[in-house]
């Protein structure tokens, strides 16, 4: 039986490896995004849009939110795990992953393991343009998982 996640990779392929070939070379984010919603994420992330601060909840549903942050280069994000009985981490290490395609460093990029215990916060500052993907240790494998786009 294929799963919902496998459908997610094999539409990204086909139906936007095309899209993301068009940003490369121009300034723009490198990386493949996991599914059509990150992927529609990663192309929206514009220089107008670019923050340099953001907030994403680790919660009880085992998601981050949002699942996609849009960053300048120089940003920071803060995880922050709302629940109040479950660890979490933010995980941006290839060796850690269930999935390769949950852990990914742009070129020049640096992975990351922050334990985000439950009512805890924990940020990270982004040097490198390009597309992470990242996960949480424990809870990948139910879909919790999410995307930093940082542009210059």
């Amino acid at each position: 039986m294929t799963s919902r996640r496998s459908l997610f990779r094999l539409a990204l392929v086909t139906g936007t490896l095309g899209a993301l070939l068009g940003l490369v070379g121009c300034g723009s984010p490198s990386g493949t995004p996991t599914s059509p919603t990150f992927a529609k994420a990663v192309a929206k992330c514009t220089a107008s849009g670019a923050q340099t601060q953001a907030t994403v909840e680790a919660n009880s549903s085992f998601r981050f939110s949002p699942e996609v942050v849009c960053l300048r280069v120089g940003g920071t994000v803060t995880w922050t795990n709302t629940t109040t009985s479950l660890d979490h981490t933010s995980t941006d290490e290839p060796s850690q992953a269930a999935s390769a395609d949950d852990a990914t460093i742009p070129p020049g990029g640096h992975g990351w393991s922050l334990r985000l215990p439950s009512g805890h916060s924990a940020s990270l500052t982004f040097k490198t343009a390009g597309v992470y993907h990242y996960f949480c240790i424990p809870h990948e494998t139910l879909g919790m998982v999410g995307v930093v786009v940082v542009i210059r």
